[in-house]
């Protein structure tokens, strides 16, 4: 069955285009030795109840030109320029850091490209990430792309046993339209697997996208692995997918990509522009508040 793809930490919505002027790589060398990228945090809930069961930490460009830069509008300079081992290293100190201040135990997932998983002492990285910042390895989620081979996942088989034994979980991402094969689930054995939003979006509409997502849900459960779909607008998706088995479930219909401090409040105001009345909000009853936990209970 071929598997899929999408760009990277992109808001779990449709995204908006962008003309004019581009980013350069050395504003983004730049941003990056100065810090100035940012974080978003979006919620991932259990479809079963919508209570609140993870993030994603999401990299966003406060460009001084372009103003808010999406991962599609300069994450090909950075490949092209070899930063992403350094931008993946941003997202996971800036993730642990939240974590560290966040009163929230609810994992985080973080993007890892190809490039920076291969790279010598990732591992290390990860770990050393960790203790510096006092987390816990449970409380991390690594999100990996399905553009890894299977001679890489060879490669990397120790490595990741490694962060296992640590407690950090493995999530493999995108999937619905690409190559990704069962080898490639039974040797990565994530604790999670991603449908690429391309298939979410109107599966309750589309024969051919329904047949898909079951197809993914089937790999998925032959690896013991859980399903989050991505990019969930609207309650009858979301009931779908749940029926098909899909444990989780993430984008607008939950809360948009928010920026924030250091203290984690998830709310569905995010940084990506849309208007306030989203479809089928109505299925989350109660709102998200400080942490995105229930109101229920932050009471």
């Amino acid at each position: 069955m071929g598997l899929g793809s999408r760009q990277r930490g992109r808001a779990q919505g449709p995204a908006p285009t962008r003309s004019g002027p581009a980013a350069t790589t050395t504003e983004l060398l730049g941003a990056l030795r100065h810090d100035r990228l940012a974080i978003a945090q979006q919620p991932i809930v259990s479809l079963a109840d919508g209570r609140l069961s993870g993030t994603e930490s999401l990299v966003r460009w406060a460009h001084p030109r372009l103003g808010l830069l999406l991962p599609g509008d300069f994450l090909h300079l950075a490949e092209t320029v070899g930063a992403m081992p350094a931008l993946d290293g941003f997202v996971l100190r800036s993730a642990c850091r939240r974590l560290a201040a966040s009163p929230f135990v609810v994992p985080t997932s973080v993007n890892v490209s190809r490039s920076t998983l291969l790279q010598r002492g990732f591992v290390e990285q990860v770990l050393r990430t960790l203790r510096d910042f006092g987390v816990a390895g449970d409380r991390l989620l690594l999100e990996l792309s399905e553009q890894l081979t299977l001679d890489d996942l060879e490669l990397v088989r120790d490595e990741l046993l490694q962060l296992r034994r640590a407690g950090v979980q493995v999530a493999l991402d995108d999937l619905g339209s690409g190559a990704t094969s069962l080898q490639h689930v039974r040797m990565l054995e994530p604790a999670f697997v991603k449908v690429d939003r391309s298939l979410v979006s109107g599966v309750d509409s589309a024969p051919h996208r329904l047949a898909a997502v079951a197809r993914v849900v089937d790999l998925a459960r032959s690896t013991g692995a859980a399903v989050t779909a991505e990019g969930v607008e609207r309650t009858s998706e979301a009931e779908l997918l749940l029926d098909l088995g899909c444990e989780r479930g993430q984008g607008w219909l939950f809360g948009r990509p928010v920026l924030q401090p250091a203290t984690d409040r998830i709310t569905h105001h995010g940084d990506d522009q849309r208007p306030q009345e989203r479809p089928g909000a109505q299925h989350r009853r109660e709102p998200l508040v400080g942490g995105g936990v229930p109101a229920r209970e932050a009471r």
